[in-house]
């Protein structure tokens, strides 16, 4: 079976009726903005697609033994491009694409359609493989998570193949952090990419976080240097991790923009509570900030030290918690984020804890069984704060116990429920005590 245009041919199977128009019509959409990218009108020859309904017919044409995990490639000769891939049916039976859904497939063939183009614009094959396949990856949109590199810099110098996951990596970073024409200069220009990849691996392995903000948010992320580095040098000392891959971190001065951000990653609108500026999805910082705020205030405080608070979520899902969210118990993992991440270290100062216990306390209407909460109207209401509640409660252990027992509790569950039952009494009675207040 056959489609075909002025520029391009598809030669497919029966099993690719059911979603032939969605392939097409997600080609054309997407073959405009890579065009655009490579500053081409058209390509110099017609384009063939064609697609393998078996491993086997794919693997007869490469002529060679497939790895268990390959699904596509480009080619080409002297009057045509050529891309061959498995049909969709055929690919889900591939190493690592099992789990790939029909966006995916089309997303494959984007990828090897910027193959294409870079051949088109220059000779490809002169490019570092890091650069030809992490910028068909980012142009393609496809699906990937950063991560610590796990390659040496040799690798990348000789073409040795490593996980597509560092070539993601490190053009996202390249992306993030340069002007177009720098990103398509070591693209385009061979030489020059091989010249840079040295000092772009040194780069993103010194690398700390990556920001996305806009310009307006500038009064809150240029103090970032100041803070961070610090805390996730404290926090590599608490979870007991020797490094950690870049922190991405990404800032909306637009409640919408930040809100349909978030949308996108988690593809539905109900599980974003209306009240929500901030999450930590995808194990990246994500949260909305009012370009308005004024300097010096608490709410300036809370912001700058933002960062340092959702990293503790994301560190204590990952290296405690183990990604299992069912473990996660609210006020625990609220109150140690808000006393380790500094956003609070006004209060060290004994006048203005006191201060502030008093007026949570008097605020406190019923005493909430810290362990049943969840984020929501039943974390914070019109009868008490459940951070406010948590941060306090933290705070107590910390003076209560000692400093390796504090952090022990950290992966000891049942002991974190067992104080979470009486705490807040128990805490309201330490503090009273301590300051010598009374009850009112």
């Amino acid at each position: 079976m056959k489609y075909e245009t002025d520029e391009y041919i598809i030669n497919y199977n029966e099993c690719d009726k059911e979603y032939i128009e969605d392939f097409i019509k997600y080609f054309e959409q997407e073959k405009d903005n890579i065009f655009k990218f490579f500053n081409i009108d058209k390509l110099n020859k017609k384009l063939i697609i064609k697609l393998y309904d078996t491993v086997d017919r794919y693997s007869e044409y490469r002529k060679y033994q497939l790895s268990e995990s390959s699904v596509g490639n480009m080619s080409y000769d002297d009057n045509y491009y050529f891309i061959h891939m498995l049909s969709y049916k055929a690919l889900i039976t591939r190493k690592g694409h099992t789990d790939k859904q029909l966006d995916d497939f089309y997303k494959l063939l984007v990828h090897e359609f910027v193959h294409v183009c870079h051949e088109d614009k220059g000779n490809i094959r002169n490019s570092l493989l890091w650069i030809r396949e992490g910028i068909a990856i980012l142009l393609s949109k496809q699906k990937y998570e950063l991560k610590e590199l796990d390659c040496s810099l040799e690798d990348l110098l000789n073409n040795n193949q490593v996980s597509y996951t560092n070539y993601y990596t490190l053009m996202n970073c390249v992306l993030e952090n340069c002007d177009n024409e720098y990103v398509k200069k070591i693209v385009f220009d061979s030489e020059f990419g091989k010249e840079e990849t040295e000092k772009i691996y040194n780069e993103y392995n010194n690398k700390l976080y990556i920001l996305n903000s806009p310009d307006s948010l500038n009064y809150i992320t240029d103090k970032l240097d100041d803070i961070l580095p610090n805390k996730i040098d404290e926090y590599k000392k608490i979870f007991k991790i020797d490094s950690l891959e870049p922190i991405k971190i990404n800032y909306f001065d637009d409640i919408d923009k930040f809100r349909n951000f978030i949308y996108d990653i988690r593809g539905r609108k109900d599980t974003l509570p209306s009240y929500a500026i901030g999450t930590y999805d995808n194990g990246m910082i994500n949260a909305y900030i009012d370009p308005n705020i004024i300097v010096d205030s608490p709410k300036y405080r809370k912001k700058l030290y933002l960062p340092c608070h959702e990293l503790f979520h994301i560190l204590y899902m990952k290296y405690i918690l183990k990604n299992d969210y069912s473990k996660r118990i609210v006020w625990y993992d609220e109150g140690m984020a808000q006393f380790l991440s500094g956003e609070k270290n006004e209060l060290l100062d004994e006048v203005k804890f006191n201060l502030y216990f008093n007026k949570v306390k008097d605020n406190t209407k019923i005493i909430p069984e810290l362990n049943n909460l969840e984020h929501g109207n039943s974390f914070s209401n019109d009868n008490y704060d459940g951070y406010a509640l948590s941060y306090l409660s933290i705070r107590y252990l910390n003076e209560i116990l000692e400093e390796q027992k504090f952090y022990n509790l950290m992966s000891n569950f049942d002991q974190i429920k067992k104080y979470g039952n009486t705490i807040v009494q128990d805490m309201f009675n330490y503090y009273i005590d301590k300051y010598n207040n009374k009850v009112k």
